[in-house]
């Protein structure tokens, strides 16, 4: 299984929009780790930091 990190926005239909598009074959079934910020500014490099940290 491979990982990617990338930043995305859930949207008021549930649906998860990717701010890139990653390199992989579709359709394929994915596994899905949400991180939600408690503040409403998010810095993308401190997120970026926790998911290269945490993957």
């Amino acid at each position: 299984m491979k990982a990617f990190g990338v930043m995305g926005t859930l949207n008021n239909s549930k649906e998860l929009l990717l701010d890139e598009q990653i390199a992989i074959h579709t359709p394929s079934r994915v596994k899905v780790i949400v991180l939600v910020s408690d503040d409403e500014e998010i810095d993308s490099d401190d997120t970026k930091s926790c998911l290269d940290t945490t993957l």
